[in-house]
């Protein structure tokens, strides 16, 4: 999460979109790095959630309970389906790429972040050898025809992969 936080500082971006929460720990970082951006958190948040001994959990409660708790005010949490939304709802200069992992999703959700004609996106598990990682293979060399301004992998469990798009205009 330091790295999360540590990636979010240096954007400062004004409007951050994830695409994944479950029970908001990411978006603790990002909204702490950047408390005066607006935030929206996009999952499933399946209310029959488990914990590894299988007592049941509630990610969307947890989610606002932690945002309360810490003080952020500028947030909204939206229950969708990332394989259902056609577009993302609104701009924004940040974008997380956090939900599942598998080829299939990760790669549709690269294609969704554009929709928000986003300055930056932020992809998790960015080393996934058997999901996410070839989907972002895929999604630079078919997708982005020389849109890429540059891209920075960020070590960490798993990796993580910021991409900063050319000529995006200020959200």
């Amino acid at each position: 999460y330091k790295c999360f936080y540590a990636v979010c500082k240096t954007i400062s971006p004004k409007k951050i979109i994830e695409m994944g929460v479950c029970g908001g720990s990411s978006a603790d970082a990002y909204l702490s790095a950047a408390p005066e951006a607006e935030y929206l958190g996009i999952d499933v948040f399946n209310s029959n959630t488990r914990h590894d001994d299988q007592s049941a959990w509630d990610p969307y409660d947890v989610a606002r309970r932690l945002f309360e708790s810490r003080g952020f005010q500028n947030y909204q949490l939206l229950k969708a389906d990332l394989r259902s939304l056609s577009s993302l709802p609104y701009r924004a200069d940040f974008v997380i790429v956090d939900a599942a992992h598998d080829f299939d999703s990760a790669y549709g959700d690269l294609k969704l972040a554009m929709t928000a004609s986003p300055t930056f996106i932020f992809v998790d598990d960015s080393d996934d050898v058997n999901g996410a990682k070839p989907a972002i293979e895929r999604f630079l060399s078919q997708e982005l025809n020389g849109r890429v301004a540059y891209t920075v992998h960020i070590a960490y469990m798993g990796g993580g992969l910021v991409i900063k798009l050319k000529n995006t205009d200020a959200v």
